[in-house]
């Protein structure tokens, strides 16, 4: 008897609602892809400050994913042990991790709905300019911290990474602009 008058309370529901909130959620993932690309300029700014902060008390991927790749993972946006969503450093789009040329999925944008402070840019920044200051872990000797200096120089020589840009040395657009033709797919 109680499954009966569940199922006709539900029943009840106008179809519209859902509806509604399927329509409701497109926005919200519109929305918060729109939050992250208009950040874009300062996207640009997170590999330097985390090349700067990366190696003083301890060595971070998300660091070096950063100043290497070109990436911000969403934390949050972890399920069953693999990232879902990544911030694509040189244009803020929301990148699936494992085939950053395909945007993540609605599904796996919405996940993060609950945690926009990992797509709030500002609280990023001033968090690696803080760890960029610390001073070095007292157990690291001198040439410790010049062998980290000469890394940092020659990830800096590339070119590719300043205080206010980032552009990635390799990607597929830069291939496609340069005009290579594969042999084999062209």
């Amino acid at each position: 008897m109680s499954v009966v008058f569940l199922y006709r309370r539900v029943s009840m529901i106008p179809q519209d609602i859902f509806e509604e909130i399927g329509s409701t959620a497109k926005e919200l993932i519109d929305k918060i892809r729109e939050i992250s690309r208009l950040q874009r300029s300062l996207w640009q700014q997170v590999p330097y400050l985390a090349l700067q902060a990366d190696g003083r008390t301890g060595y971070a991927d998300q660091y070096m994913r950063a100043y290497r790749s070109g990436y911000w993972v969403i934390t949050s946006s972890c399920r069953d042990g693999c990232y879902h969503v990544s911030v694509d450093l040189e244009t803020g789009e929301l990148v699936c991790p494992l085939a950053p040329e395909r945007k993540s999925s609605d599904e796996d944008v919405l996940r993060i709905a609950l945690s926009l402070h990992e797509i709030d840019v500002e609280r990023i920044l001033r968090k690696l300019k803080i760890a960029s200051e610390r001073p070095f872990h007292r157990s690291y000797k001198q040439e410790d911290k010049e062998r980290r200096k000469r890394l940092q120089d020659s990830i800096l020589e590339q070119g590719n990474i300043t205080p206010d840009s980032f552009s990635r040395v390799s990607s597929s657009k830069n291939i496609r602009e340069s005009g290579f033709k594969d042999p084999v797919l062209d």
